[in-house]
C-alpha cells in the first residue's frame, strides 16, 4: 500500500460513518456469515455475538476499501488533469 497522511478530518470522516451505519444498522449478510463460520468449524448456530462481530469486520472492510478507492480515483483524476503520470502513492 501506499503512504496515506493522516488527518484529523479521516477521523471525523470515519466517525461520520460510523454513526451513519448505527443508525440505520441492518444485518444484510447474517445467513452467508453463519453458513461460513459453520463451514470453518464454528458450531451449527453460533453466537450471535459471533456473527454481529465478524458482519461488523467485515462491512466496516468494504466501507474502508471504497473510501480508499474514491481517494485513489480522487488523486488518479487529479494527476491525469496535471498532466503527471501514476498515482503517486
Amino acid at each position: 500500500m501506499g503512504d496515506l497522511e493522516f488527518t484529523a478530518s479521516l477521523l471525523e470522516d470515519e466517525e461520520e460513518q460510523d454513526a451513519t451505519y448505527d443508525r440505520g444498522k441492518k444485518r444484510m449478510f447474517t445467513r452467508e456469515i453463519r453458513s461460513m463460520l459453520y463451514a470453518f468449524g464454528d458450531d451449527e448456530n453460533p453466537l450471535p455475538e459471533t456473527v454481529s462481530l465478524v458482519e461488523d469486520i467485515a462491512v466496516r472492510h468494504i466501507l474502508e476499501m471504497n473510501y480508499m478507492t474514491d481517494n485513489l480515483k480522487l488523486i488518479s483524476r487529479e494527476n491525469h488533469l496535471k498532466g503527471t503520470v501514476g498515482v503517486g502513492l
